[in-house]
């Protein structure tokens, strides 16, 4: 053993914990600041611009925010494992190409971008190894080469093509469980250039799509706090539950089991029409009216919470289907990427928390079912090699 090469994996496992503390622990800031906002403007801001009701259980909204995020770092830290990884994908030239075929498609097919007529065929291409998800196993490396950082830089090009800011929200993740002394200066150094590119790409997608910030002062801070946030969709939820609960009942809404099954079948090949799910619900409720393709984040805690005003028995079926999905991929993680799967897991306990969407379960759960695949196919060649 090498006592040196010993310590540098300490070295980079301990940053990379620290890196995912302190991404929940900015997303509570993030809360915090979010709720004096609301409070001081009297409105929510996000997906739900409205006055504020209820203002009286803004501090319960608050706190359910803040517990969102413990028990999801919690769940996490409970999942972390020691295991040396089966398999590691460092981001080879083969690996370069899966982002540039994705890139290809995006711009020559307007795969993914929300303000296309109509969804593509080739769709489907980009969906078979999901780059969204491929990027984390790719960070998981304690040395980033050259070839991830464009990698990464396409990632990024991809999503603001679809005037999508996901990819950026993403890399910055990531960028924080890799940090270093020699990187925190830098960061301070450049911070004001950041900012202003920042708040550029917030205004190029804003234009873009034809929005009208609902912040005029403090763009960046109020755009970014506004979308990660969950403190406005949590209190727009509690002051509506009932209503909600029984709106998302009808028939036009499927079980989050049917939602899991048809999302990871390819629907544009079979004819089979997008399901629309909570997330697709709640959006409707609020503008009142049946909107295509659009859906809105759900905090899981909530969802539950919505099922359980429905019945007892929805509740206890959506718990125990969802936080089975969800072990399963922690499980299986663990199993086949060991230790270095802790930055591909925090993001999934951090997505499904947040948002509540189904596909943010199944979709991780196909992709590592096909690095399964690939990890018994590449130990069958080295067998017989």
């Amino acid at each position: 053993m090498n006592p040196d090469n010993d310590r540098t994996v300490w070295q980079y496992e301990k940053r990379k914990e620290i890196g995912i503390f302190l991404f929940f622990a900015i997303l509570c800031c993030f809360e915090f600041y979010q709720f004096f906002i609301i409070k001081a403007d009297g409105q929510l801001y996000g997906d739900f611009f409205s006055p504020l009701l209820n203002e009286d259980t803004l501090p319960i909204s608050l706190l359910v925010s803040i517990l969102t995020w413990v028990f999801a770092y919690t769940v996490y830290w409970v999942s972390r494992t020691e295991k040396k990884p089966k398999l590691e994908i460092d981001t080879t030239w083969p690996i370069l190409l899966i982002y540039f075929l994705n890139l290809i498609l995006t711009v020559t097919s307007n795969v993914g971008h929300v303000q296309a007529a109509t969804k593509s065929g080739l769709s489907i291409l980009t969906t078979i190894i999901p780059i969204n998800y491929l990027i984390l196993v790719n960070a998981a490396q304690a040395k980033l080469n050259k070839k991830f950082h464009l990698a990464a830089l396409i990632f990024v090009v991809i999503d603001l093509y679809r005037l999508l800011l996901g990819a950026t929200l993403k890399v910055a993740y990531i960028s924080l469980t890799k940090w270093t002394r020699k990187k925190l200066f830098f960061l301070v150094i450049l911070s004001p250039i950041l900012i202003v590119l920042v708040q550029q790409l917030i205004e190029y997608k804003n234009d873009a799509r034809g929005i009208k910030s609902s912040v005029e002062s403090n763009l960046l801070i109020n755009t970014i706090s506004s979308r990660i946030t969950l403190v406005p969709t949590i209190h727009y939820i509690a002051s509506n539950s009932a209503d909600i609960s029984n709106f998302c009942t009808q028939e036009e809404y499927a079980t989050v089991w049917k939602s899991a099954a048809l999302s990871v079948l390819p629907k544009n090949l079979l004819g089979i029409d997008w399901p629309k799910t909570y997330n697709n619900c709640l959006i409707e409720y609020h503008l009142k009216a049946s909107v295509d393709d659009s859906s809105v984040n759900f905090p899981w805690l909530m969802s539950l919470y919505v099922a359980s005003i429905h019945s007892l028995l929805d509740f206890i079926a959506m718990f125990t289907f969802t936080a089975g999905l969800l072990l399963i991929i922690l499980k299986a993680s663990n199993s086949l990427l060991g230790r270095n799967g802790a930055i591909f897991k925090a993001w999934i306990v951090y997505e499904y928390f947040g948002s509540g969407n189904i596909l943010h379960l199944t979709i991780p759960l196909y992709f590592l079912t096909i690095l399964f695949i690939y990890s018994k196919l590449k130990q069958k060649d080295k067998g017989v090699s």
